[in-house]
């Protein structure tokens, strides 16, 4: 029984993980694109 709880936590906390991630990048990927548009802009510019 003790190897299946952790085997039922194991998956759960990658769920998390994975539900996390995704949640993150969507949030943060427009965002993540500006600064590196930015970047790229100063350094034509220079």
């Amino acid at each position: 029984m003790n190897t299946t709880i952790k085997l039922a936590g194991f998956v759960l906390g990658i769920t998390l993980v994975f539900f996390a991630a995704f949640l993150i990048g969507g949030a943060v990927g427009p965002v993540g694109e500006a600064p590196a548009s930015h970047e790229h802009a100063q350094v034509d510019h220079e």
